[in-house]
């Protein structure tokens, strides 16, 4: 099947930021996965921070696939997934990912909360 989704990614410190468009598929997911992980890769401590925004959507597959992603990200030194989404888009994400997640996951409109969030849980904090 053919993969969905457009995306950039930026590595700023030890944060990685992805900036998704267009709707995704399982597939797209898959992709953006293996790109962030490889940007990501030799970081020991690191925080995701997403910028959907309004700009993308999600199969329901998609969503699932997103939750996969998170904990393999988890195993793999983030410590921390910040998401710049609306509450709507980060109700969908909470409830795929259950109410045992290992890690801190952040919802918000404000990049800037989001940031500082990251700056503080990076710094050792924030639990």
């Amino acid at each position: 099947m053919l993969e969905h989704g457009e995306f950039d990614l930026k590595l700023t410190g030890n944060v990685v930021h992805t900036f998704p468009v267009n709707g995704f598929n399982e597939f797209g997911i898959q992709r953006i996965r293996a790109a962030i992980l490889d940007l990501a890769k030799g970081l020991e401590k690191w925080a995701l921070f997403e910028h959907p925004k309004s700009l993308a959507g999600l199969t329901p597959e998609a969503s699932e696939e997103i939750s996969r992603s998170y904990e393999e990200f988890s195993d793999r030194g983030c410590v921390l997934i910040a998401l710049e989404i609306s509450p709507v888009w980060g109700e969908v994400i909470r409830k795929s990912l259950g109410n045992d997640f290992p890690i801190p996951v952040h919802f918000d409109t404000n990049a800037e909360q989001l940031d500082q969030l990251i700056d503080n849980r990076l710094s050792g904090n924030l639990s």
